[in-house]
């Protein structure tokens, strides 16, 4: 017999008791507040309940429960938020109330309900959503009490509470992320708390990529469910899809409910009955639910597909691609970095496929999926309009760590301002008059410059040490002069100037005051409650951010731009269809985060910094990756014995926001900096292994284990696990992605490792009358952000590790590091010499990829092109006893090496064994082949392009790397 729902139950239940009539009445509207009529809702008060049916105009009674007592609304398949005439309890503790723009306490306040809530608060709730928070997000009413309003209890018949009651909705996503030989997570984040199911099957057609057509079937659907986790009042779902197949195509699609109105949250897959997740929903909210899905779909339907893996391949194709810079959105004059390669290639290339084999097993993401310090126009835009609050978020918190995490929030940073001091915060007259003065001093240091560069054709010791001087100042100057024309252009909102009661603006969220580290210790600034000075109290200090001076600050603005990082068309089809893998480089945290000990220092330890901006900005960002991209690179066998993990399903079960706990961990175990000597057991682990027994591939943290404080620190544990894996190879070639490219040829690694000395080159190319002049300095050093893995202590330990493993009796004939971060593509073989310059296997191989949407700047090719044009490198050279060679590739005429546009790399790997070849212990060892197709779009002809790069490496020929013709794809 079938389950009765827990409506049916209900219904029955209050049919079967007495009623008393003439209850006060309340109504309940969909999205476009129309009446809501036939929807079953509950209504649940201390075990008693009144459920039932809506009627033709929306409206229903409370009969057992009593409205001026807190009670719990639920209607079918929706979530729920007040109109009018009640009020959300946010001081009951199982609420968690992070929202930001209104102040419920007023909500029922007889003199200052009317004027200044709820006008206020309507205005919220139609306003469509933008920005880091949203009104669902916070202002749900899902297993959240409420009450009615006093005049609404007193004035029955004249006043009706109404409620409205809209289709759950997805925030972002689906994702595809970890899938194996017979398991796949499937991420979702929602806008508010909801159930899950993932409806899958084995699709019928093993072949053809999907394409809009029949219906396809859904007999002998699987499902599989989860509920969401709150993680700074945003909701997320990670779902296991197991007992699947390797090497097959599978269709799948999602629906959402609410979580049930009491009782225990389902946990486990016995968890979701009927009861609790109905087979069917009312058909307008699958109507709506597969309208978003539509978006990411190949067949403009529900359906979606992935593909799992198997456990060894000899033939395999994948794809990677690192920094994507402001999706969606442009710089404030309306240029953009270059087209999206991640949105081109899931609208454009994957679409364009015949046969599903043609797409790559999983994507690769290398690092720089968000610019945390080089935010978008409209972007920061949107982050900056939201640094207002009408209420201070908990929890509170004597440490100030955790308190405002359910807002995704620092409590602390909110500061009350009233319209006098917030016009204090921002003077423009001091800042034009500030910013004249920089320009007339620039324009000294250009003529100072060029005046050198004309009269003197020899160049001396203390000349170069004048022109370093010069550059240097030239550049800060600049820097300076281009953060006070940001606030000098800061739009203040003029509504809370001219009316003080807007409860929006009561507090200013000082998330700007998050400041740029500088290079000298003596050069970081006071931190006040509204500015930034420098040490002696008289000058204008320089925030963080790239652009107009925004930088994400918390989760709340991290988790933003992620956000928008992956809701843009054509990358929701790549993100829901290929399984991705994904590491962090800095600029998920900031730029060259933990980039030395310098850095670390001042960023953690600033005397005048009492906020302690960074390492709490340092902390939120290391916790949205984890929510965003950490988590699904985990199988669900490492759940258990993983602490963030275990924060999450417990934070799940209880119906918690997990970020209070997070923060602790993620400070205490990751962000805070770690001393050599550290045990393993006290760090948090990022790096991983993918889910193939053959070839082997190992992301690396290079990020937080970087050997700042000299040898013998926190990656030495991440070093024994990528010896160990190497080790234990018995495949012909294995993957390392590094974020930063590991091997670098000698005149980018000394540029990188010397950058001073790089701006000083382009200005000495000037002396001898080469071509620069359409390269200001200043323009070169605020530019200059081209990093190495060699200018730390880890480098030389991979190599040390490298040379461990040529000393042993390995199958390995390559090594592939895989890498984005610099922003242009090439590739590069190196070999470490070893006996009078015999070299043993196996030999190294560097693809990069990058960026995925960024723009290098004119001033950095040049510097490169004229490296290798003017200068005295090669294309071969020696780096600390490793020799690095630069492959040739198809880019434009005048740099055959490098490719300068946005591209994604599709990789072909081929380790197929050639009969007669040389053989160690008695196994035939394969040939080594890869292709790498760097894609590229050709806006004016509307079409794909490929610059493609081969390697080869068998016991005939050794390593060779060729350089094709450009083809079209």
């Amino acid at each position: 017999m079938r389950e009765r729902t827990r409506f049916e139950h209900e219904i029955t239940d209050v049919g079967e008791r007495e009623i008393r009539h003439g209850g006060l009445p309340f109504r309940v509207v969909d999205a476009g507040e129309k009446s809501l009529s036939g929807a079953r809702y509950v209504v649940s008060q201390d075990g008693n309940t009144d459920a039932g049916a809506l009627d033709s105009q929306g409206r229903a009674r409370f009969v057992r429960v009593d409205p001026a007592r807190a009670f719990r609304l639920h209607v079918e398949g929706r979530a729920c938020a007040i109109v009018e005439g009640a009020v959300l309890l946010i001081d009951n503790e199982e609420v968690e109330y992070g929202g930001q723009f209104v102040d419920w306490r007023l909500a029922d306040d007889p003199k200052r309900a009317e004027r200044e809530f709820w006008p206020q608060y309507t205005a919220e709730r139609k306003r469509a959503p933008s920005g880091p928070v949203t009104f669902w997000q916070h202002d749900h009413i899902m297993r959240r009490p409420v009450r009615l309003r006093s005049s609404y209890l007193s004035s029955p018949g004249t006043k009706i509470a109404t409620f409205q009651a809209v289709p759950l909705h997805i925030r972002v996503g689906p994702l595809v992320r970890f899938v194996d030989d017979s398991q796949a997570l499937v991420w979702v984040e929602t806008e508010t708390p909801g159930l899950v199911r993932v409806s899958f099957r084995k699709t019928a057609d093993q072949v053809n990529v999907p394409r809009p057509g029949r219906a396809l079937t859904e007999v002998g659907l699987a499902s599989r469910h989860g509920a969401t986790v709150r993680a700074g009042g945003r909701h997320f779902a990670l779902v296991c899809l197991n007992r699947l197949e390797p090497d097959t195509v599978y269709q799948y699609t999602l629906h959402l409910a609410p979580l049930p109105v009491s009782g225990a949250i389902p946990q486990e897959e016995s968890d979701f009955r009927e009861s609790v997740f109905p087979k069917t929903l009312p058909p307008e909210v699958l109507q709506a639910q597969e309208r978003e899905l539509a978006s990411c779909s190949f067949r403009s339907d529900k359906w979606l597909f992935f593909r799992t893996l198997r456990s060894t391949y000899e033939r395999l194709r994948f794809a990677h691609g690192s920094c994507r810079k402001w999706p969606g959105d442009t710089d404030t004059d309306g240029t953009t970095p270059g087209p999206d390669m991640l949105s081109i290639f899931g609208s454009e290339w994957m679409a364009k496929q015949k046969i599903i084999s043609e797409w790559p097993r999983f994507l690769l993401h290398t690092g720089d999926q968000i610019y945390a310090d080089d935010i978008g126009f409209n972007q920061g835009k949107q982050i900056a309009g939201q640094r207002f609050a009408a209420q201070v978020p908990g929890p509170k918190d004597a440490q100030e760590l955790i308190d405002g995490a359910w807002a995704g929030r620092f409590a602390h940073r909110f500061v009350g301002v009233d319209p006098k001091k917030l016009a204090q915060s921002a003077p423009v007259a001091p800042l034009q008059q500030r910013e004249k003065q920089l320009l007339t001093d620039l324009s000294r240091l250009r003529t100072q410059i060029s005046a050198i560069a004309r009269k003197e054709r020899s160049v001396t010791s203390e000349m170069r040490a004048k022109i370093k001087e010069e550059i240097m100042k030239s550049a800060k100057l600049e820097e300076v002069r281009r953060h006070l024309k940001a606030a000098r252009e800061r739009n203040l909102p003029s509504n809370y100037v001219t009316d003080p009661t807007a409860m929006r603006f009561r507090y200013l969220i000082t998330n700007h005051l998050l400041w740029q580290v500088p290079i000298d210790a003596k050069d970081a600034p006071e931190v006040k409650p509204l500015s930034l000075q420098s040490r002696d109290g008289k000058t204008f200090y320089a925030s963080a951010g790239d652009l107009r001076g925004i930088h994400a600050a918390d989760y709340a603005e991290y988790s933003y731009l992620y956000e928008r990082a992956w809701t843009a068309a054509g990358a929701k089809k790549a993100l829901a269809h290929l399984p991705s893998f994904m590491i962090f480089d800095d600029h998920e945290i900031t730029d060259d985060w933990n980039f030395n000990r310098n850095w670390v220092e001042i960023a953690h330890d600033s005397p005048g910094d009492s906020y302690r901006m960074w390492p709490k900005t340092i902390t939120d960002g290391l916790i949205a990756y984890w929510m965003y991209q950490g988590w699904g690179n985990l199988s669900p066998a490492a759940w258990s014995s993983d602490p963030r993990v275990e924060i999450l399903l417990r934070a799940r079960a209880k119906g918690k926001d997990a970020l209070p706990e997070l923060r602790r961990l993620v400070w205490e175990r990751a962000a805070k900096p770690a001393r050599p000597g550290t045990a393993p057991s006290k760090r948090l682990t990022w790096y991983y292994a993918l889910p193939l027994g053959s070839p082997r591939f190992l992301v690396v943290d290079d990020r937080t284990e970087r050997e700042v404080f000299g040898a013998g620190g926190p990656f030495q544990n991440q070093l024994q696990w990528l010896q160990k894996k190497l080790a234990e190879e018995r495949s012909s070639a294995a993957f390392v992605v590094f974020p930063t490219p590991y091997l670098l040829p000698h005149p980018i690694s000394w540029a990188m490792a010397h950058e001073k000395w790089a701006r000083a080159i382009k200005f000495l190319m000037g002396l001898f009358e080469l071509r620069w002049d359409w390269v200001t300095i200043e323009q070169l050093a605020r530019n200059a952000d081209m990093e190495h893995a060699a200018g730390n202590q880890v480098w030389d330990e991979v190599k040390a590790m490298l040379a461990k493993l040529q000393d042993s009796v390995t199958s390995l004939k390559t090594i592939v590091f895989l890498s984005g971060d610099i922003h242009f593509s090439c590739n590069f073989d190196g070999q470490l010499k070893k006996n009078h310059g015999q070299s043993f296997p196996p030999h190294l191989l560097q693809l990069v990829s990058s960026p995925l949407r960024h723009r290098v700047s004119k001033d950095k090719q040049a510097l490169l092109k004229n490296a290798y044009r003017y200068l005295w490198f090669e294309t071969t050279g020696t780096h600390r006893d490793l020799t690095v060679r630069l492959a040739g590739l198809e880019g434009d005429k005048n740099s055959p090496h490098f490719l300068f546009q946005p591209s994604v790399a599709l990789v072909d790997v081929d380790l197929r064994k050639t009969v007669g070849h040389a053989r160690i212990r008695g196994d035939e060892l394969p040939n080594v082949g890869i292709r790498q197709q760097h894609l590229t779009w050709n806006a004016q002809a509307a079409k794909m392009e490929s610059r493609d790069f081969y390697y080869a490496n068998n016991e005939a020929t050794g390593p060779r790397l060729l350089t094709p013709a450009r083809s079209t794809r």
